[in-house]
């Protein structure tokens, strides 16, 4: 039996075929499940094959073992219905006697039935089609009843067949395969939102709108902070395909500076970042100012006791004697970063001791930063004179108890113009 439907531009057709792969197909295999309490079998196949070029497509297979039906009734259907991801209101759908009167069985050895869907639609745009998800589920039905735990389904989409066997193609297939999912990057990271089961982003800042483990949709299910190493795929929205290593899970993804002033600032006396984890993915800059636009002005700090990640990136800024994160909690972590202070302001009294923090004022103990270089470009005082005779201070952390690891501190204008200056990680004076 055969049958033929068309939705959403994309023409679904099923068939029976049985033997070697046609030409310019590719599979993408798991191991599939046996029929549970046997080892004669119906299986629904967890892979995918996609064929490429003029009249592209994916189809999704199914095997029933002879012994299998022979446990059934005289009259066994198989039966198919492909939809898009979530809407089964537009489903697609085939069947096939496979044991009875019209049996289109083959034989024991390449009892193979495939339900297709292809692209050949002249006015469909073979991208768009390439990335729908479909879900493709199988079932036996016996002398008109469904047989009990035969259900079985697997979900894929072109994109991510073709990009799983893109290394296994020739050159000339690659370039066919690009056609429909992009260019092919590879990245070192990417990063999940776990309050957004839809936020996936690459470091460097790219969205990814479908993300994939191997060639299956990627579960969202872990711990905040925790890395799952495996072969990710994350697709933006013009189809292109980056390959990470792994997925970190964040509470927040951090790209521009006022994400990060929301992360790490909060009102006078408080706490902010308590069991969160913020990622920075780009580089990020004050607005691209020179001036003394400070991230902490006056006497106001708040607390950060979260985990701050910079994965390499640089924060270009200017502060004051608060530094970037004002006090740092018991549960704070600082890692992967490099400050590079443009400008370092002190608006302190016109006498005494005018220090100025980088990185941040007080820590806790319990505190951490590993791997972070702070550079400081100038260092200056909207009051101090050298008149006054003061102690003009440039340090990464003003004090407390903080566990230090990888950690360099760079002056490269030290202060000369007052009367006594000192520099170094932490201040300290009597």
């Amino acid at each position: 039996m055969r049958k033929n439907s068309k939705i959403f531009g994309i023409i679904a057709c099923s068939a029976v075929l049985a033997g070697a792969v046609a030409m310019g197909a590719s599979n993408v295999n798991v191991a599939p499940a046996a029929a549970e309490g046997t080892s004669v079998t119906f299986e629904v196949a967890q892979k995918a094959q996609v064929k490429y070029g003029a009249e592209g497509g994916i189809r999704f297979a199914a095997t029933v073992s002879k012994d299998y039906l022979d446990t059934l009734g005289d009259t066994v259907v198989l039966k198919s219905s492909i939809d898009k991801m979530g809407n089964t209101d537009t489903a697609l759908t085939a069947e096939w006697v496979v044991k009875g009167t019209n049996s289109t069985y083959v034989d024991a050895e390449t009892n193979t039935y495939y339900h297709a869907i292809s692209f050949a639609d002249a006015e469909l745009d073979k991208k768009a089609a390439a990335a729908v998800d479909l879900t493709a589920t199988m079932w036996l039905e016996s002398d008109g009843e469904k047989v009990e735990g035969s259900e079985q389904s697997v979900t894929r989409s072109m994109r991510a067949v073709a990009n799983a066997v893109y290394d296994v193609v020739s050159a000339e297939n690659q370039t066919e395969l690009s056609s429909y999912f992009g260019t092919r990057y590879t990245a070192k990271n990417a990063f999940k939102e776990v309050a957004d089961d839809n936020a996936w982003m690459v470091d460097g800042g790219v969205v990814a709108t479908a993300a994939y483990k191997g060639a299956a949709l990627a579960d969202a299910d872990l711990e905040l902070g925790a890395t799952d190493n495996g072969s990710y795929a994350l697709f933006d929205a013009d189809n292109n395909v980056y390959n990470v290593p792994s997925v970190t899970y964040v509470t927040k993804v951090i790209t521009t500076n006022a994400e990060m002033l929301a992360a790490v600032k909060g009102a006078a006396n408080t706490t902010v970042g308590t069991d969160s984890y913020y990622a920075l993915v780009s580089n990020i800059a004050e607005g691209g100012t020179t001036t003394a636009t400070t991230y902490y002005p006056s006497a106001v700090q708040s607390k950060f006791d979260g985990v701050f990640d910079g994965n390499g990136h640089t924060v270009t800024m200017s502060t004051n004697r608060y530094g970037a994160f004002g006090d740092l909690g018991a549960n704070a972590v600082i890692k992967n970063l490099k400050l590079d202070v443009v400008q370092q302001k002190y608006k302190g009294s016109t006498a005494g001791h005018g220090y100025n923090n980088m990185l941040a004022y007080t820590t806790d103990e319990g505190s951490k930063v590993e791997n972070v270089y702070v550079r400081v470009n100038a260092v200056y005082s909207t009051t101090l004179t050298v008149e006054t005779n003061v102690m003009v201070r440039c340090n990464m952390i003003a004090g407390g108890y903080v566990a230090m690891k990888n950690v360099i501190f760079e002056v490269l204008n030290p202060i000369k113009e007052y009367a006594d200056t000192r520099n170094g990680v932490f201040a300290s004076y009597s």
